[in-house]
């Protein structure tokens, strides 16, 4: 008869072991992170983008639904490679497709002219607006361009419609929808053009759409939904996360030359922004996306408070007052929209603080040296995480090496006094401490060496943005490094 072993270590007594604290401490954080993540922002993405160049036009055909005519345009820009504050002026323009196509073909009477703001923090005063045109909102938000009125109907022949872009933006989606509210179908591409004109018209429009396929123009109108949620809570942003998109525009504008006033954003560090180009990737480009992988730090940030608090107190009760004040902050933080870039940070803080205390509290183990001092490699790493996220926020390495200064100066006493009790085997331990204190000090140094490293590491991505920031791209002085270092200094000049 075969006698099966049950494992020593059942899935029923693991779960005993946990605490009541622990827990509870998980289903907090689990619940924060449900909560948070419900009230995230819309998950509707804009789609992608496309990059338009001072002085360029794209050309839309409008695909008119049982004759219903244009009523409501809507525009939502990205990036403008303007002086920020400034107006930046769209020109709306239509025609029709019968006859051949000349340029005198452009009137602008139903549409016009409409500008858009460039990274501003409150809308100027009434007085101040640029009075040729109307001025409808700003970067990265859905804003109504024209709303026409019966008196100045379109009628479904214009089926072209022009926009002209006065300067370098990146445009995100543009929305055509007619009076029952529906979206009218708007297609820039010559594959998707050619069957609504004449074989013997085309030759003469086909150049507008062949412009508008090497400019990737497409783009504008991949992705139309959520054109209806103007000014929702869950679609605005705040100035910090524009200007984090704005970043996220420039990295993946690549090493185009850009002509005009080039931004860069300086929120964050530059694991922050690939935190940001993360949940852009998976998400798109969204409310959602933008920061739901910060609501998902934030929430570990609550659990690591737990760990901490217990840790320091020796009492789970306080880690878990602990991590109810983070979560409630976090809960708070989430309901404003301000400021969650700062989860990520605060979690690798919260992170390198735990793992040095974990060492300044058991110092290195006699039997396995390397492992337990193993805590200072961790903390180093966390801490290089955390510089890289928000290095202006560097202050942050007062108690990690204050710490490290006491778990050595506490390991050395502990040392010290059995050295002197040892006996005979005095000169084998102090093989074994002098062996100690060359990991304990040579991890400390590993970690000042991982920080560099990580931070090069995450800005690499950066370089292109720098250059364009900080030197000529078209005639280019510094290198990588040099770009890096500049970047960095400029975060705390701010």
């Amino acid at each position: 008869m075969i006698i099966q072993e049950k494992p020593k270590h059942s899935e029923k007594s693991l779960w005993k072991k946990i605490t009541v604290y622990a827990k509870i401490a998980t289903a907090l954080a689990l619940v924060a992170l449900t909560v948070c993540v419900c009230f995230a922002g819309s998950i509707d993405s804009v789609g992608k983008s496309a990059y338009a160049e001072k002085d360029t036009s794209v050309v839309f055909y409008l695909d008119y639904q049982d004759d219903s005519e244009l009523s409501r345009v809507y525009v939502n820009i990205g990036a403008i490679y303007a002086e920020p504050g400034s107006v930046s002026k769209l020109a709306f323009r239509r025609a029709t497709t019968s006859g051949e196509y000349t340029e005198n073909k452009w009137i602008s009477s139903g549409l016009g002219n409409v500008g858009v703001y460039n990274l501003y923090e409150t809308p100027p005063a009434e007085e101040e607006k640029e009075p040729e045109y109307p001025t409808v909102g700003g970067n990265y938000e859905w804003v109504e361009a024209f709303r026409i009125k019966k008196s100045n109907s379109i009628g479904t022949n214009y089926n072209l419609i022009k926009l002209t872009f006065p300067c370098g933006m990146v445009v995100n989606e543009v929305v055509f929808v007619d009076k029952n509210k529906e979206v009218i179908p708007a297609y820039t591409q010559r594959k998707d053009v050619e069957k609504f004109i004449s074989v013997d018209r085309w030759n003469s429009y086909y150049p507008l759409f062949y412009q508008n396929d090497r400019n990737g123009f497409s783009a504008m109108t991949d992705s139309p939904k959520g054109y209806d949620s103007v000014n929702s809570r869950y679609t605005d942003y705040t100035m910090s996360e524009k200007k984090m998109l704005m970043q996220l525009d420039n990295v993946l504008l690549g090493s185009r030359l850009v002509e005009g006033y080039y931004n860069i954003g300086t929120g964050g560090g530059p694991l922050t922004d690939l935190i940001a180009l993360t949940g852009r990737a998976i998400f798109g480009q969204s409310a959602f996306g933008l920061r739901v992988l910060f609501i998902a730090f934030a929430s570990a940030c609550a659990v690591m408070a737990y760990l901490l608090g217990k840790r320091v107190t020796g009492k789970p009760a306080v880690g878990l007052a602990a991590l109810c004040a983070v979560t409630a902050c976090g809960i708070a933080l989430t309901f404003v929209k301000t400021g969650l870039q700062y989860g990520a940070y605060a979690f690798f803080v919260f992170a390198a603080v735990y793992f040095m205390l974990k060492f300044t509290q058991k110092g290195i183990s006699y039997k396995k040296p390397r492992s337990s001092s193993g805590n200072i490699l961790l903390s180093g790493a966390m801490f290089s995480l955390a510089f890289a996220a928000l290095p202006w926020g560097v202050f942050a390495v007062v108690p990690v090496v204050g710490l490290f200064a006491f778990g050595a100066v506490r390991q050395s006493v502990k040392r010290r006094a059995a050295l002197e009790n040892s006996g005979v085997a005095k000169e084998a331990l102090k093989r074994q401490y002098g062996y100690e204190k060359r990991l304990m000090y040579g991890f400390f140094a590993l970690s000042i060496l991982i920080t560099v490293f990580v931070y090069i590491l995450t800005a690499l991505p950066f370089t292109n943005v720098y250059l364009h920031f900080y030197d000529n791209p078209a005639e280019p002085t510094l290198d990588a490094f040099q770009l890096i270092w500049r970047g960095l200094c400029g975060l705390f000049r701010g």
